[in-house]
C-alpha cells in the first residue's frame, strides 16, 4: 500500500551554485514532490542522486517542455523530466556546450575549438557549423546523449549509406591549413565527395563527438590516378590507433576497416595530419563597432549575422558601410561594392529611394551643415537610418549617409 504523504531527507542533494545545502527535504505525494531548505522551497538546480535536476519557483522537479533556464547565475537546457542535459546540443540553430558544473552551459571560454560567447552561443564559423551539422544528425536519431561508441557506429553507418551519399571527384589542396575542415563542411552541406571527403567528414564527425581524429594520405593500389606504379592517392583516418576506412566500405572495394588493428591492403608514402590541428576559424569575422550585427567572409560570399548568430535579411549597416543580404542571408564582394558606390556622398538619392522602398517614418530634421543650401531629411527604414537634403532651388534630392538604426 502507497503512502499518501511521505517525508524523507536527502543529505546527497546539494544546490549547484553559491548556496550548499545539507539537509533538503522533500515531501512527497504522488509523483509530485517539493524540495525545501529549512523552511523555504528550493529553486533552481539541484543534485539528487546523480542526477542534476531543476527545481520551479513552487519547488518542485520541473515537468513540461524542454526549454533554456536561466538559474543559479547560469544557463541551462532543461529535459522535460527537470534533468538537466549534459553535453553539446543545437538549440534554434545555435551551438551550445553544456559541460559546466551542475551542466550549466560554458561561456566565455574555448572548448574544442569552438569559441562559446558569453550568451552560451557559439560563434558562428566554419568549426561551429561543422558542429551542427552532426549534432543535428545524432539528434535526428535521438544519440544526442547515448555514448561516444554508440554515437560514433552511428555516424559511420549514416556515411557509408549510399542513401546519404554518393561519390565525387574532389581532391583537396594539402597545403592549406584548414583543409579537412573545409573539405568536411562541404561535404557535409554536398552529400558527396572523394576519398578525402570521406575521411574529412568521418574525422570531423569523431571529433564532435569526443575523439581526436588523424587523418592518413597516401597511396594505394589504383588506376584512378594512371600512374605507372600502379598505386593511387588515397585517404583514411586512425583514432587511438585504430583504423577506420569509411570510403572503402562505401565503395565496396575494402570492408571491416572499422577499427581495425592494422590496415589490410598496401599503403605506401603516408602522411598523418591531426584533425585538431586544422584552423576551422579562419573565417574573416568583422564585428560591429557596436556589436549590433556581424558579417563573415568566405571566398565571395559574405554572410550576414546579428549578435544572437540569427541569419540576417534586408539592409544592414555594418562597419559604416551598406549590405544587402538576400533570402539565403548572403551577398557577394562585388554586390556589396556596387552597393555602397550608390551611397556615396553628395550622389542622388532617387536611385537609392528605388532600391530602398517606402520609409517607415521620414523626419524633416531643418536647415543643416551639408554645405547645401536646403532641408535636411532622414528617413528610417527597418534597420537603418538615411540622411539627405532637399536643396531650396528645387533640384533633386541629395543622399548625405546611412547609418544604423
Amino acid at each position: 500500500m502507497r503512502r499518501k504523504h511521505l517525508m524523507v531527507t536527502l543529505v546527497c542533494a546539494c544546490m549547484v551554485g553559491s548556496m550548499s545545502l545539507t539537509g533538503v527535504q522533500a515531501a512527497q505525494k504522488g509523483d509530485k514532490v517539493s524540495f525545501m531548505q529549512d523552511t523555504k522551497k528550493a529553486n533552481g538546480v539541484y543534485k539528487v542522486g546523480s542526477t542534476y535536476r531543476y527545481f520551479d519557483n513552487e519547488g518542485k522537479i520541473y515537468r513540461g517542455k524542454a526549454k533554456l533556464v536561466h538559474a543559479d547565475k547560469g544557463i541551462y537546457y532543461v529535459k522535460k523530466d527537470g534533468a538537466t542535459f549534459h553535453g553539446w546540443n543545437v538549440l534554434g540553430n545555435k551551438l551550445y556546450n553544456f559541460s559546466g558544473k551542475g551542466n550549466r552551459a560554458l561561456t566565455n571560454t574555448t572548448s574544442r575549438n569552438v569559441k562559446l560567447l558569453a550568451s552560451g552561443v557559439a560563434v558562428n564559423n566554419e568549426e561551429s557549423q561543422i558542429f551542427v551539422k552532426v549534432l543535428n544528425i545524432l539528434k535526428r536519431k535521438g544519440l544526442l546523449e547515448a555514448s561516444a561508441s554508440a554515437k560514433r557506429q552511428a555516424l559511420w553507418n549514416y556515411l557509408t549509406s549510399h542513401a546519404n551519399f554518393s561519390y565525387f571527384m574532389k581532391y583537396p589542396n594539402l597545403s592549406t591549413k584548414s583543409w579537412a575542415k573545409d573539405y568536411a563542411l562541404w561535404m557535409l552541406d554536398h552529400h558527396k565527395g572523394n576519398c578525402y571527403g570521406f575521411a574529412c567528414t568521418f574525422s570531423a564527425m569523431c571529433y564532435v563527438i569526443g575523439y581526436n581524429p588523424e587523418i592518413v594520405c597516401g597511396r594505394v593500389h589504383g588506376s584512378r590516378d594512371h600512374a605507372r606504379d600502379g598505386f593511387t592517392r588515397h585517404a583514411c583516418l586512425k583514432i587511438n590507433g585504430k583504423w577506420y576506412d569509411p570510403e572503402a566500405t562505401f565503395a565496396g572495394w575494402m570492408r571491416g576497416v572499422y577499427g581495425a588493428g592494422s590496415y589490410r591492403a598496401a599503403f605506401i608514402g603516408r602522411k598523418t595530419y591531426s584533425y585538431a590541428k586544422q584552423n576551422g576559424n579562419k573565417l574573416n569575422i568583422q564585428m560591429a563597432k557596436k556589436g549590433q550585427t556581424y558579417y563573415y567572409t568566405k571566398g565571395e560570399t559574405i554572410y550576414g549575422f546579428d549578435t544572437g548568430n540569427k541569419p540576417i535579411t534586408g539592409y544592414y549597416v555594418i562597419n559604416n558601410k551598406i549590405y544587402y543580404f538576400n533570402k539565403n542571408h548572403t551577398t557577394t564582394k562585388e554586390a556589396a561594392k556596387k552597393l555602397q558606390a550608390l551611397f556615396a556622398y553628395k550622389k542622388p538619392f532617387a536611385q537609392v529611394k528605388a532600391l530602398l522602398g517606402e520609409a517607415k517614418e521620414s523626419k524633416d530634421m531643418g536647415p543643416g551643415c551639408s554645405g547645401i543650401a536646403g532641408t535636411e531629411m532622414l528617413y528610417t527604414y527597418d534597420h537603418i537610418k538615411v540622411a539627405t537634403v532637399i536643396p531650396y532651388d528645387g533640384s533633386e534630392e541629395i543622399f548625405l549617409s546611412v547609418s544604423e538604426k
